[in-house]
């Protein structure tokens, strides 16, 4: 093993990385596939912005409990975490068991 001289990372992400990080796991590809899909199922750019907005207010009540839950149980691993404190062992490792074999690769193609 290669000797780093002394070197070690910090494990923490500052507000702009954060910000960063959420903006594109929120954002992320959808903001180039949903626009013509809400615009063609609203029927009128104002009901189209009207829903954008509250999509977009829904994303902060999910995004605020996230960050209820981070306090709370300060723990690595982010849901599975949660999941571990809350259920045990047993649901973390199916939850994310799952989320490795379905959930992940039916939305990793999603977007091309």
């Amino acid at each position: 093993m290669a000797d780093n001289g002394g070197v070690n990372l910090k494990r923490e992400i500052g507000v702009f990385g954060g910000v960063a990080v959420n903006v594109g796991i929120i954002i992320g590809s959808g903001i180039f596939l949903s626009p013509k899909g809400v615009l063609a199922g609203s029927g009128s750019v104002g009901l189209a912005l009207i829903i954008w907005f509250f999509s977009g207010i829904f994303s902060l009540v999910g995004a605020l409990c996230f960050a209820e839950l981070g306090t709370m149980i300060p723990l690595d691993g982010g849901v599975y975490a949660y999941v571990h404190y809350t259920y045990g062992p047993l649901w973390s490792f199916l939850f994310q068991w799952i989320g490795i074999v379905m959930v992940q690769p039916g939305a990793i193609p999603s977007p091309a």
